[in-house]
């Protein structure tokens, strides 16, 4: 029994002795990087982007063709040469997005890769971005400040809603240039072997700004006609509607014969008699060179040997 009673003893002062005698108080690391709100600097509004999204109609949301996007990207950079050259328009239940890429090497094996997109369709693609242009100016990584600059002589003239910044780390060589248009757009360029920010200049080389005019161009046409169908079919009564919904035209009507007569009839309530080969001469917009809409309504010469 005294032995048990000594082994108690022995453990209650051993105890006691470490609760007196505590270590160094450990802290948690200072985080590296701090955490930024969101419209900190960029000043775009998130909230204003998601009314933006919920207020878009079908007519609103059609993604570009990729191929054209393709087109939008220079194929040919001195001292590099052409790797990689892909367009692709990608579907899934969740989201739909078009794509163009081209990626550049040289004999060291650096790289210039240009990349733009039509992201209507993926909102969560453009609402990451707009996040990203909103944080700090500069963050540090592995002890290097990745330097960023907002961008804003590039603009469009009919672009509605813009933003761009170019970004830099020393450490890597690396520069970088994000580009946001009409809450749809993206373009980035990612270079390596470099000394500092991408020129502004070099970016109006490789990148098609008049191909970003042109698409807002045609857009802002199609979404006056459809205003203008509207009214008229207001004007009717929407006595038309039950006619055109029992013709059920497909997206562009080109599953159909007279694809195009069928077209405007179901955008304006009035119906072209004379086929699409002659009524295409009547509409300035079946001709522009950049968008091609004879491929996509089936335009083709009359036989002549029939």
């Amino acid at each position: 029994m005294m032995r048990n009673r000594i082994v108690w003893m022995a453990c209650w002062i051993l105890l006691a002795l470490a609760a007196c005698n505590k270590g160094p108080e450990v802290k948690n690391p200072v985080e590296a990087v701090p955490l930024v709100q969101p419209d900190s600097t960029g000043n775009i509004s998130l909230a204003a982007f998601e009314a933006h999204v919920a207020a878009r109609t079908p007519a609103d949301t059609v993604v570009a063709d990729h191929q054209k996007l393709l087109a939008m990207l220079t194929d040919s950079i001195a001292g590099y040469v052409l790797e990689v050259d892909e367009a692709e328009t990608y579907h899934s239940p969740l989201f739909t997005f078009a794509e163009a890429s081209r990626v550049f090497y040289n004999a060291d094996q650096d790289y210039v890769e240009l990349t733009v997109g039509d992201y209507v369709r993926n909102p969560d693609f453009f609402r990451v971005n707009i996040q990203r242009y909103n944080l700090s100016m500069g963050v540090e990584i592995s002890g290097v400040l990745d330097e960023k600059r907002l961008e804003s002589s590039l603009r469009p003239g009919q672009a509605r809603e813009f933003f761009a910044w170019s970004s830099y780390n020393s450490r890597k060589g690396r520069a970088w240039f994000y580009m946001g248009l009409d809450e749809r757009y993206f373009v980035t360029i990612e270079a390596t072997a470099q000394t500092g920010m991408i020129d502004m200049a070099r970016v109006q080389q490789v990148i098609s700004m008049t191909g970003f005019t042109e698409m807002f161009s045609y857009a802002q046409s199609r979404l006056a006609a459809l205003f203008a169908a509207q009214r008229e079919e207001d004007n009717r009564g929407r006595k038309y509607l039950a006619t055109v919904e029992t013709i059920e035209l497909g997206h562009d009507g080109s599953n159909y014969d007279e694809p195009l007569t069928r077209r405007v009839f179901q955008d304006f309530g009035l119906f072209p008699v004379p086929g699409d080969t002659h009524l295409c001469e009547y509409l300035p917009w079946m001709s522009d060179p950049i968008t091609k809409p004879w491929e996509k309504f089936n335009v083709r010469l009359y036989d002549w040997d029939v």
